[in-house]
């Protein structure tokens, strides 16, 4: 199984559904426990995954908040 490096304090993952990269799915089922997924992003880009459109989304903010 992947494991949580030991240096992240907090993973946080957010994503949108329809982002074709991240397959639109959480990574805690798939990845390593311990991740905090947040599938309400709604990129509105037509790069769906572009840092344009997750950039607004709330928890995308004060996540950044949080540790700048």
């Amino acid at each position: 199984p992947r494991l949580e490096p030991l240096s992240v304090k907090r993973w946080m993952n957010f994503y949108d559904p329809s982002d074709f990269v991240s397959l639109g799915k959480a990574l805690h089922k798939e990845f390593a426990t311990g991740i905090e997924d947040d599938g309400t992003v709604d990129n509105f880009t037509d790069n769906a995954h572009g840092i344009i459109g997750y950039l607004p989304h709330q928890g995308v903010v004060q996540a950044l908040k949080t540790v700048l």
